[in-house]
């Protein structure tokens, strides 16, 4: 199959029509002036004929309006991703479905675990050792479709590089099969949520978003709470 990009004729204008519209009206002023030889009758014919004539543009503008339409609508199709993303009323059933069919694509892209889960995930095959080895761990549980993680990510961001030498940090995708026993232990019920482990047991559990200060004075209280026990 070749590889040069088909090539289309420019629309056709047929001048016929209009050719045939005004010598109808030139035919039947001639006509109506041999049979008459009226000056009134001559005038109102010339009108006729002039609407005739404009009626006969009107119809060929709506006609080369549509054709050009459909044109558009194909090249659309056979390039939905060339274009740009555009979902309205006038739109035809099937071009509707190719640009919600492209949008949801996008979505997925912009919600996908590189584009804005920044820390890094927990190794999920062997989380209870992960956990158990460490004084403090951090896990946010998140979710690619859940638009509201990306703010939570960004909070966990500012307090990361502050809490690095004393706490981990680690997020868990909760669509993917292999978290459901984490999750499960954790008696998990929503997305975002944040669950602090101390010495691998489940210390606190925080559903939604919580900001940069809450969560220094969280990990404060805990860390402190641990240093005393520690003392003691």
């Amino acid at each position: 199959m070749s590889d040069v990009p088909e090539t289309k004729a420019p629309p056709r204008y047929d001048w016929l029509s209009f050719c045939g519209a005004i010598a109808a009206g030139y035919v039947l002023s001639f006509y109506i002036h041999f049979l008459f030889r009226n000056d009134i009758l001559d005038f109102a014919t010339g009108v006729i004929a002039l609407f005739i004539v404009a009626v006969m543009a009107m119809i060929k503008s709506d006609r080369q309006s549509r054709q050009d339409r459909k044109l558009a609508i194909a090249e659309k199709r056979k390039q939905p991703e060339a274009d740009p993303l555009e979902i309205d009323n006038d739109q035809v059933a099937g071009d509707k479905l190719t640009s919600l069919h492209r949008l949801s694509k996008r979505v997925e892209q912009a919600f996908s675990t590189d584009s804005f889960v920044t820390t890094p995930p927990i190794p999920i095959a062997d989380y209870e050792s992960f956990l158990s080895e460490r004084r403090c761990v951090v896990v946010h549980f998140w979710a690619p479709w859940n638009a509201i993680d990306r703010q939570q990510d960004r909070e966990l961001k500012k307090v990361r590089k502050k809490w690095e030498d004393r706490v981990s940090f680690v997020s868990c995708d909760t669509d993917e099969a292999a978290s459901e026993a984490l999750c499960r232990g954790v008696k998990l019920a929503a997305v975002p949520s944040l669950v602090f482990f101390i010495d691998g047991k489940r210390r606190e559990l925080l559903p939604g978003v919580r900001d940069a200060a809450a969560l220094d004075q969280i990990l404060e209280r805990l860390l402190t709470e641990v240093n005393e026990s520690s003392a003691d």
